[in-house]
């Protein structure tokens, strides 16, 4: 039964990297909401869904899915799509002086 809801959370989470290619983001939203009810730990989700609340200009939700990826899988914090949609989401929360903190590390 678990890896059914596994397997229905990654179609719902293909759907929503095909609805973004698409530049559908709304859509996107959609298919990811029900891959977080399937299976909220799974680890490509919650940058998805930063990125995909980016594309909806939600950048205190963005962050928020942010940490949460962070609570979930903690190293991946330091990986550079990571860093850059949490530099991309402060700037745009007018967090200039910590996004530019965390892109420096970036570039380093």
């Amino acid at each position: 039964m678990m890896l059914e809801r596994v397997e229905k959370a990654q179609r719902a989470l293909d759907r929503a990297r095909t609805a973004m290619q698409a530049h559908m983001p709304e859509q996107a939203m959609e298919h990811l909401d029900q891959a977080q009810l399937l299976a909220p730990d799974l680890e490509p989700l919650w940058l998805l869904r930063a990125q995909i609340a980016l594309a909806l200009n939600r950048p205190t939700e963005a962050l928020n899915a942010l940490d949460s990826l962070d609570f979930y899988y903690p190293k991946k914090r330091y990986e550079p799509a990571v860093m850059m949609t949490r530099g991309e989401a402060l700037l745009r929360s007018n967090r200039d002086g910590l996004a530019q903190s965390l892109l420096e590390k970036l570039v380093a």
